[in-house]
């Protein structure tokens, strides 16, 4: 499951092992399709990994905080640090790939 993240709260993804955080929009084709992808991917690692959508025209502050400059970019965090970020369409098994090698 993929949870949404709202006024710009991300205490919970702070609090996190590993969280992912996809940073999108609605409407742009490339986001909607990592949306697809990262569903999936939340669904497969329930339990293990969590998953948040960030919707930058709702959260506006949330990309100059996480210093997100292009979406889709879907960031990694562990222990409530960034990891990594990864902009641009992403195939599932890359997504999956850097998921495994932090568990």
């Amino acid at each position: 499951m993929v949870k949404k993240i709202k006024n710009n709260d991300f205490s919970e993804v702070e609090a996190s092992k590993i969280a992912i955080v996809n940073f999108s929009v609605t409407g742009n084709e490339s986001c909607q399709i990592m949306e697809q992808i990262i569903n999936e991917t939340a669904d497969e690692y329930a339990g293990k990994v969590d998953f948040y959508r960030a919707n930058i025209a709702i959260n506006q502050e949330s990309p100059k905080k996480y210093d997100v400059e292009n979406i889709p970019a879907v960031t990694m965090f562990i222990n409530g640090k960034i990891d990594a970020t990864r902009t641009g369409f992403q195939p599932k098994e890359i997504i999956e790939a850097w998921i495994e090698s932090k568990l």
